[in-house]
């Protein structure tokens, strides 16, 4: 009985023994992962703030565009500006949330060669090459020229020749042949300074011409600096030459390679116009520091002593435990792998979606402006007219493909909330009647009547003229799309009793069922139906549509019954509705 009783105890001492020996190495080993986990959460804590540091300096690009494009109203508004008039906008040179804007703007003016020694004339003296004022500018094909100035003292100079410099002429040459929106240049190099301007295509009464601002690059950086945490470092590159083509890159802020004590490099790309950036983030060691280290220690030595405290109580205790400790382990191997998926899923999204405009819509914009080169003719004729009508082709097709790149993007934004809105009084009229001249040719040709029925007057709207405009333009263009030939488009816009405002476009098309009305709100969903004979599509524009009217706090109607034809409607809030008293001193846009 006792040699029993011994083999026994001999036996409850040798298992609390392992057990305290697996506690203690369980209690290391969760111990180290903890720590880990701490290091994890740490790196992802500085990622998260690279990229919102980067998202900042694209939203104060992002500004810079919207303030050039909304100062581009003073030619709309005016038969033609002066210089007086001009000058003036020297008081509304604005500052971004980087402390950061324009330093000067400038009005440039299109003139081929030919009209060079008038100009000349006019202004008194020969025209001078930008960033090198002493020398004469070369004599190309076509000149831009600035005529007018806010006055502020700057390397914009009247009589200069921007065209003689390549990146200001190829920032120019985009905005002319573009949609409309601002062109940046890429950055340059001038008096110790990086530099780097936007264009916008605007007209001053008969004269073709550019709007453009000049931009302090490297005080926007040194205001990105003061922005950045302590353990955080940037490097940044210009990629490409004014093209897109992949030559050597350009360092413009920071040393070529990572500090020695660098644990991780986080990557993101930025492209605005001509200027394809790459930020290089270095998380140092001291950036944020926590005590994870600690933190596994205790946990650690905590564990130890608690296993051999355990380590007394065997038998059933002991069966428990190791039952709950394999548990807890499958638990943890599951959420960490779970997390790991989420986190590449997640950073998987965010490098396409800053990629993806840098890989596709710079050669797209190659594409698009070379071929227009080619169907213009500019630099000779091409012999066969097939040559021509090719060459149109390639650019309604880069157009149509540069379009639906720009609906994926903005589809992605949406779902993800981060599209953000520039409000500012719209005049819903005048822009639904710019949408309609813009689709008239379309409908034309698929012989569909396209009319307007206006409520007047109808009120400004405190909003987003661009996103308004492309919420217009989608619906317009499907219903132009399944109208059959023959049919009728009506856009038409009023006032409701209770003061919130409609917009609406009607068709006489093929409408839709119910089910097919959720398909077509439902991203990459397209209609079986063969009047999509003109444009095929993705499917994003009504799901895209419907995002942007909510970013409005508006709703989106589709009242529709199969072979009656649809009719999309837009209700926007009374809350967003500027008072009509008040429309005699607010500026329209639109």
């Amino acid at each position: 009985m006792s040699f029993t009783h011994n083999r026994r105890q001999g036996v409850l001492w040798l298992a609390a023994l392992s057990l305290f020996v697996v506690g203690t190495a369980l209690s290391f080993y969760i111990g180290s992962r903890v720590e880990a986990a701490v290091q994890q959460q740490w790196k992802a804590r500085a990622d998260r703030e690279a990229s919102r540091l980067v998202a900042l300096v694209d939203q104060t690009l992002i500004q810079a565009e919207s303030f050039l494009t909304a100062t581009s109203s003073l030619f709309n508004a005016s038969d033609e500006v002066t210089v007086a008039e001009f000058a003036r906008l020297e008081h509304s040179l604005d500052r971004g949330e980087l402390a950061y804007g324009f330093d000067n703007l400038a009005f440039a003016e299109i003139i081929p060669l030919g009209e060079r020694a008038g100009l000349e004339e006019k202004l008194g003296f020969e025209l001078t090459s930008f960033l090198n004022p002493a020398k004469e500018a070369p004599r190309i094909r076509q000149h831009a020229v600035i005529t007018m100035t806010t006055g502020i003292p700057s390397i914009f100079l009247r009589g200069t020749d921007l065209a003689s410099q390549e990146q200001p002429r190829s920032a120019i040459y985009q905005a002319m042949t573009g949609q409309g929106d601002a062109a940046m240049s890429r950055i340059f190099r001038h008096s110790e300074r990086w530099w780097s301007i936007m264009a916008l295509s605007v007209e001053n009464g008969s004269t073709d011409g550019v709007l453009v601002g000049l931009m302090d690059i490297s005080n926007l950086f040194e205001n990105l600096k003061n922005a950045v945490p302590e353990g955080l470092e940037f490097r940044l590159e210009q990629r490409g030459d004014a093209q897109g083509a992949s030559v050597r890159n350009n360092l413009i802020e920071g040393p070529e390679s990572a500090p020695p004590e660098t644990v991780a490099t986080f990557d993101y790309g930025l492209v605005h116009g001509q200027a394809s950036l790459r930020f290089h983030w270095d998380l140092l060691p001291d950036f944020e520091k926590q005590g994870g280290e600690e933190l596994g220690w205790v946990i650690s030595g905590a564990g130890s002593l608690l296993s051999l405290l355990l380590s007394l109580l065997i038998g059933l205790l002991l069966q428990q435990n190791a039952l709950i400790r394999a548990r807890v382990a499958e638990r943890t191997a599951e959420l960490a792998q779970a997390r790991d998926v989420a986190e590449r899923a997640n950073r998987s999204k965010t490098e396409f979606l800053a990629t993806m405009s840098h890989e596709l819509r710079t050669p797209l914009n190659a594409i698009i402006g070379f071929s227009e080169l080619l169907r213009n003719e500019t630099f000779g004729t091409l012999g066969n007219a097939r040559y021509q009508e090719y060459a149109a082709d390639i650019n309604d097709s880069g157009q149509h493909l540069l379009a639906l790149i720009n609906d994926v993007l903005d589809v992605a934004k949406a779902e993800s909330g981060k599209i953000e809105l520039d409000y500012a009084p719209v005049d819903l009229e005048r822009l639904i009647q710019a949408v309609v001249r813009l689709m008239s040719d379309r409908a034309q040709s698929g012989g569909v009547h396209l009319s307007i029925r206006i409520e007047s007057p109808l009120p400004l709207f405190n909003g987003d003229v661009l996103r308004l405009r492309q919420v217009i333009l989608n619906l317009l263009s499907n219903a132009i799309k399944f109208t059959e030939t023959g049919g009728h488009v009506e856009v038409g816009a009023y006032r409701r009793a209770g003061g919130d405002l409609c917009l609406y476009v009607q068709d006489t098309g093929v409408g839709m069922d119910p089910a097919e009305v959720e398909d077509a709100l439902a991203p990459f969903t397209q209609l079986d139906s063969s009047l999509s004979r003109k444009f095929e599509g993705t499917g994003l524009g009504l799901p895209l549509t419907q995002k942007l009217v909510e970013l409005h706090d508006g709703e989106l109607k589709i009242d529709t019954a199969p072979g009656k034809g649809t009719t999309a409607s837009i209700i926007l809030p009374r809350s967003r509705v500027v008072q009509l008293e008040d429309e005699t001193t607010t500026q329209r846009t639109g």
